[in-house]
């Protein structure tokens, strides 16, 4: 597995990704890193962003620091409440999204592929195996 380095460089020094993960059918990476604060930094090298979410934030439509969320990230923002709720997904994790898919719904998309790859993966990492379940 080789990420993109535009993918590891967008961590800040602090944090080493602790999940890589991919979605080859879209060219989509994603990586995460546990962080000491409540929420979400939400890294996104493609559009040279950073944002930070918390669930109070998300719900009222705005970022954490009281801007509203920009367009592009809504989608992500509902997704990551989604897992939330669903207990798929801590909320204190610095998440880095990437994508070789061209600007529109296909790398809308490719996003929310790659973000729910990150949280099963994250999700089979954190569960004790005896709750892992085989499927019916």
């Amino acid at each position: 597995m080789n990420p993109p380095l535009r993918l590891l460089s967008a961590f800040p020094s602090a944090h080493t990704p602790q999940w890589i993960v991919s979605v080859p059918e879209h060219d989509a990476w994603a990586a995460a890193s546990p962080i000491n604060r409540h929420g979400w930094m939400l890294l996104l090298p493609d559009w040279e962003g950073c944002v930070r979410l918390t669930p109070a934030s998300i719900r009222r439509g705005w970022t954490y620091r009281g801007q509203p969320l920009p367009r592009r990230v809504r989608s992500l923002a509902y997704l990551l409440m989604e897992y939330v709720g669903e207990e798929a997904l801590p909320d204190r994790l610095c998440i880095a999204l990437c994508t070789d898919s061209p600007a529109g719904p296909r790398r809308d998309y490719a996003y929310q592929q790659v973000l729910h790859a990150l949280s099963a993966t994250i999700r089979s990492a954190l569960l004790p195996q005896d709750d892992v379940r085989p499927p019916n």
